[in-house]
C-alpha cells in the first residue's frame, strides 16, 4: 500500500457505502461452497444470519477463497435489512505508519501504529474506530465503548496528543455489501457470525486474531447443526 499518501477530504470526510462493491468477488467465490440439503443446516445458517448486528465480527470460513476477504475479521459497523451493510477488515495491518501521513502527528514521537486495511471500496476514504467512556463528536456505537467515526480533525487530534487515554485505530476503505448480499453470503457459508469484543478489535497481535475466531467460529457451527462440523474446526 506504498500509495496510501493520506485521507481523501475531497468529500468532507463523508462515508460513502457503495452497494456490493465491496464484496462481489466474495459472492463469486462462494458459489462453489453452496448449501447442504439437510435441515440442520439451513437451520444453522438461519441462526447465523438472524445474528447479524453492528458490533458483531464476521470470520471469513477457510472456504472463502477471495483475497480480498481470505482469513479476515470484519467488524459490522452498520447493517441494515433493507439498506445493506458496512464493516471494517480488522486485522490488516498495512505497512504504512499512521503518523507518517497526519500532518499533525508528523512530528510527535508518540508511535501510532500502522494503518489498516478496512477493505477494498473506496481505498482513499478513511475511518477510524476508538474506546472511549466517553462517546466522541460525531461517533456512532458500534458495540459498549467502542465508537466509529470519519471525523478526520478528531482523528488529527486523537493522533496529535502526546498521550491518549482512548486507543484508536484508522482504517483506510471499508467493505460494503448490497441489500441482500451479506445474508446470502452467511447463508451459503462464507462468514462465520460471533459476538464482537473491544479486546480484539484492539489486539496488538493482529496476524492471530483470525486463527482464534475461526476456532470460535467452527465450534459454533458444530453445536448448530449437532457437532457435524466439529472435525472442520480442528483443522489449522
Amino acid at each position: 500500500m506504498s500509495s496510501l499518501a493520506g485521507p481523501d477530504r475531497s468529500q468532507g470526510g463523508r462515508w460513502y457505502r457503495r452497494a456490493g462493491t465491496g464484496s462481489a468477488l466474495a459472492a463469486l467465490a462462494l458459489l462453489s461452497i453452496g448449501l447442504r440439503g439437510d435441515a440442520a443446516a439451513q437451520q444453522r445458517s438461519e441462526d447465523s444470519v438472524a445474528r447479524l448486528a453492528p458490533g458483531r465480527f464476521l470470520v471469513a470460513s477457510r472456504e472463502l477463497g477471495d483475497p480480498n476477504f481470505r482469513r479476515t475479521v470484519v467488524l459490522l459497523v452498520d447493517y441494515d435489512r433493507r439498506e445493506g451493510a458496512l464493516g471494517l477488515v480488522i486485522n490488516r495491518p498495512s505497512e504504512v505508519d499512521l503518523a507518517s501521513i497526519l500532518s499533525g502527528a508528523k512530528d510527535s514521537e508518540r508511535a501510532l501504529g500502522p494503518v489498516f486495511l478496512g477493505g477494498p471500496v473506496a481505498p482513499l476514504q478513511f475511518a477510524f474506530l476508538v474506546r472511549s467512556g466517553t462517546p466522541p463528536e460525531g461517533g456512532q456505537r458500534v458495540l459498549d465503548d467502542v465508537f466509529f467515526s470519519t471525523n478526520l480533525d478528531l482523528l488529527e487530534r486523537l493522533a496529535a496528543a502526546e498521550e491518549s487515554e482512548a486507543p484508536f485505530r484508522a482504517y483506510a476503505g471499508y467493505a460494503g455489501w448490497s441489500i441482500g448480499q451479506l445474508e446470502a453470503e452467511v447463508h451459503l457459508g462464507g462468514w462465520h457470525v460471533v459476538e464482537g469484543r473491544a479486546e480484539t478489535i484492539f489486539d496488538p497481535r493482529a496476524d492471530e486474531v483470525w486463527p482464534r475466531l475461526i476456532l470460535v467460529g467452527t465450534a459454533e457451527w458444530a453445536r448448530l447443526d449437532g457437532g457435524r462440523t466439529a472435525a472442520v474446526g480442528e483443522r489449522s
